[in-house]
């Protein structure tokens, strides 16, 4: 049983490091005026990567208590919750320039910008779909 824990919790320490690296990379277009087609590229792909986050995180979640603080220790356990907080804010930052540049090709001025998909906890919300996540 620990030794399956383990590998769920190494598996999705992974695949949460490996999104946030994507996410980085997507945020890094928010400010690049030449690369907006890479920027809306990437904004179009969030919301699967956001569920796949979501998931590798609930599967964190739901083995860690199997697994020693030995094996993986607290603050690697805490890096985590900060990673995938990190990444629901990265995928906001997306999604708002995002949505600022397709507002301006549509001629709305910034202010009046729709929100696609947004809600009151972020435009990528996955709450109602996998619950709200704790640590």
């Amino acid at each position: 049983m620990a030794a399956a824990a383990n590998i769920a919790v190494r598996e999705s320490y992974s695949g949460i490091a490996s999104h946030l690296r994507w996410f980085t990379s997507a945020a890094a277009l928010v400010n690049r005026e030449n690369r907006t087609e890479a920027l809306l590229d990437r904004y179009d792909k969030c919301p699967t990567r956001l569920q796949e986050v979501e998931a590798l995180y609930q599967r964190f979640i739901m083995h860690l208590d199997d697994v020693p603080l030995e094996s993986f220790p607290k603050e690697r356990r805490h890096q985590v919750h900060e990673d995938y907080v990190q990444i629901m804010d990265l995928a906001d930052e997306i999604a708002k320039r995002a949505r600022e540049v397709l507002a301006s090709r549509a001629g709305v001025p910034p202010h009046r910008a729709p929100s696609r998909g947004e809600n009151s906890r972020g435009p990528f919300d996955t709450t109602a779909q996998f619950g709200p996540s704790t640590f």
